[in-house]
């Protein structure tokens, strides 16, 4: 207890002295007309305005920028391989420390810079060079800009775009060693650095712990308003078997679209800019604001994943993930997503994938009760227990928890083998036209569980939130992370409440998605 009271005394303190310093620095003469005064995470800053304001480029254009100011004042300087969740890592020699300083007050009034001390950790004494002079003797540096898509903004870049500057002292025996550790190397001869401003050649190849294979993302998505597709359900609902159906099979609000999909993929565009190819598998249908000629994202008719026709039009979300790994031309490794599953802040691959292959799962606190399946429960309650029977009769293993409703890092190969050992579940499954007691979870709990027995999954941790806007809990999670966007992954479901306004929840939905996410995609049509 004593040790927590003091890591969050000194919590308290680090977070005090970086709004005081940032406080300081915000003082001073009139700003450009392109920068504004505001507050990231309840600092206050100077902030670039850009409009049409990307992470990916943001982050990309520090990293161009800090080395057209080494290259264009001829100081030397290498990169180090990039570790996950760390950040893009210059050496440059102490001699040139009071050179390079005196430029990084040159970068412009949004940029901001904190000491790093010897173990690599930030100090919380946060500068902005341009109007406040740079400890002498630093041994590193964290730099970053700060920038907003409009005034008034939580969208933006800050420190967790930030990129890091060391310095590294000639030794006596020939070659440099870091002043900061930076868990990749700490001496360098002259002879490894190679060419200047480039990763030393004897590092050049792709580290070990990071993810060197390409990841698709394939989500699922259907318009619930459509004319036509609503006939379509109406029709094939007249025939179905009420005492087989799960919670809501038949409810209009399953399928009610909020525009969650554009977000979601504004969500990867800007937090996940690693995912190599987008599915869209639909009924036939396809996004309006969706360019029709996007490089990046294909839109998958079921009928070209269905292994027969046996079993569509289909209604059933089990069904059609039950042929998510057929999609030709698919990646061996892929996310597999909801439309209503945003991602809530730049994330690295390695949160879903270790660099060998090895997929992660993110256990929920739920867990699966001992009855049977039964008619009218929750449909993934059904298909948990389902899994949990035949995993107990082929491997005899027993299935307890839940899983939050997050990406299902997948590997085909392995959902591959697992419709192999049981090729009439998936295959009752498909037939289902909507969800049923007998479905199994093909892209969920059957195959996450499979994929953990057999050693292809492990447990992983995540930031993760689920909101029901429909609730006033929910409202107010959807203000905290407007504020805070301090989680990694977040679903916004629709809401389970039968005296909840259809009309309302869809506009605080929309509301809220388009504060979040308030830059349009390259993927949508202008």
């Amino acid at each position: 207890m004593i040790d927590q009271l003091r890591r969050s005394t000194y919590r308290q303190l680090l977070r005090l002295r970086r709004q005081l310093s940032a406080g300081r620095m915000i003082m001073g003469p009139a700003l450009l007309d392109d920068h504004r005064r505001t507050t990231i995470d309840g600092i206050p800053v100077i902030a670039r305005i850009e409009p049409e304001l990307r992470l990916p480029d943001h982050a990309a254009s520090l990293v161009t920028r800090l080395r057209s100011l080494l290259d264009d004042h001829g100081i030397g300087y290498w990169q180090l391989p990039t570790r996950p969740r760390r950040r893009p890592t210059f050496g440059v020699r102490e001699q040139d420390r009071p050179e390079v300083l005196r430029l990084l007050a040159t970068l412009g009034p949004a940029w901001y810079a904190e000491p790093l001390r010897p173990s690599g950790s930030r100090t919380g004494r946060v500068g902005r060079p341009a109007a406040q002079r740079l400890p002498a003797e630093v041994r590193g540096l964290a730099l970053w800009e700060c920038c907003i898509a409009s005034p008034g903004s939580t969208f933006g870049a800050g420190d967790d775009h930030r990129i890091e500057l060391h310095f590294w002292r000639q030794v006596a025996d020939g070659g440099h060693t870091s002043l900061v550790y930076n868990e990749i190397i700490d001496r360098l001869r002259d002879s490894d650095l190679g060419e200047p401003g480039a990763v030393p050649p004897a590092l050049a190849d792709r580290p070990v712990h990071a993810v060197g294979f390409p990841i698709d993302l394939v989500y699922t998505w259907v318009d619930g308003s459509d004319p036509e597709w609503l006939r379509s359900m109406t029709a094939a609902a007249g025939g179905s078997d009420p005492a087989r159906l799960t919670e809501r099979s038949l409810d209009p609000a399953r399928y009610a679209d909020h525009d969650e999909l554009r977000f979601s993929l504004r969500s990867v565009e800007q937090f996940a800019p690693w995912i190599n190819h987008v599915w869209i598998v639909t009924a036939g249908q396809r996004p309006t604001w969706l360019r029709p000629d996007d490089p990046w994202i294909s839109v998958v008719p079921h009928q070209d994943i269905w292994p027969d026709g046996d079993g569509l039009p289909s209604f059933n979300s089990h069904a059609i993930e039950a042929c998510l790994h057929r999609i030709p031309g698919l990646a061996e490794h892929y996310l597999y997503l909801n439309d209503d599953m945003i991602i809530g802040r730049p994330v690295p691959p390695e949160l879903f994938f270790h660099p060998n292959g090895i997929g992660k799962f993110f256990r929920s606190r739920s867990t699966v009760d001992l009855d049977p399946p039964a008619a009218g429960e929750v449909a993934s309650t059904s298909a948990a227990k389902n899994a949990r029977r035949l995993l107990q009769e082929r491997h005899g293993v027993t299935v307890f928890t839940k899983f939050f409703h997050a990406a299902v890092a997948t590997r085909k190969s392995v959902i591959t083998e697992l419709e192999a050992g049981f090729p009439e579940v998936f295959a009752a499954t498909r037939r289902a036209t909507f969800r049923t007691t007998d479905d199994v979870a093909a892209a969920g709990s059957f195959y996450l569980n499979f994929a953990y027995t057999v050693g292809a999954a492990v447990p992983g941790p995540i930031r993760y939130e689920y909101i029901d806007p429909t609730t006033p809990a929910g409202r107010d999670k959807l203000n905290r992370l407007t504020r805070g966007r301090n989680v990694d992954s977040f679903c916004i479901n629709d809401g389970h409440s039968d005296d909840a306004d259809p009309a309302r929840t869809d506009r605080l939905i929309r509301d809220f998605l388009d504060r979040y996410l308030p830059v349009p995609g390259r993927f949508e049509l202008s």
